[in-house]
């Protein structure tokens, strides 16, 4: 299921025009605005298509995907402290991470991941930098922190999915979870 179509409504025009469906699956907009009085509609967390605009000219909606570039603006993302106070998607999303994420992950994984859009920003807690994210629309069932450890770079990631009830891991778990990935996690 896909919440994230939208139409543009011109009532302008006697009788108004509704424009034909756009969107990414992702239902919220990031960013709107207008430029050379043109609409701009911004989506992020699109999945692997990264960053998507629609541009409304007040006939017909065209499609722009930037894709992922220019997305993480994280000085070194080698470096987990970097992260924090970034979004977790950023994370995700960076082309600076893909080729080591896909090596982790999988494709398939990674790019299932990057639908998790809606979270807090990264926060220090006990040597590891954290994150929490959800699926927009479906929070209560697709959910996923990720840990990563300020000693080694290494994430610690904790998804769940609707197909699947139990929490799944990747990467080294801790000797001592932090307080705020076993707090998510007895959450459920």
């Amino acid at each position: 299921m896909c919440h994230g179509f939208f139409r543009w409504l011109n009532a302008n025009e006697t009788p108004p025009k509704l424009t034909e469906s756009f969107g990414t699956c992702k239902d919220v907009a990031n960013n709107l605005r207008v430029e050379d009085g043109k609409a701009i509609f911004e989506l992020y967390g699109a999945g692997s298509e990264g960053r998507v605009s629609f541009i409304y000219d007040g006939e017909q909606v065209t499609e722009r995907n930037a894709g992922l570039d220019g997305i993480s603006k994280v000085a070194n993302p080698y470096d987990p402290e970097a992260w924090i106070g970034e979004h977790p998607w950023i994370y995700f999303a960076a082309p600076e991470n893909e080729a080591f994420l896909t090596d982790l992950l999988g494709w398939e994984l990674l790019d299932q991941l990057r639908f998790y859009g809606v979270g807090s920003e990264f926060t220090e807690d006990e040597g590891w930098v954290v994150g929490r994210l959800c699926q927009q629309s479906q929070c209560n069932t697709n959910k996923l922190v990720v840990a990563i450890s300020k000693s080694t770079a290494m994430p610690y990631i904790a998804y769940k999915h609707w197909k699947h009830e139990e929490w799944r891991f990747i990467g080294d778990a801790p000797e001592k979870m932090p307080n705020s990935v076993r707090g998510y996690l007895a959450e459920g």
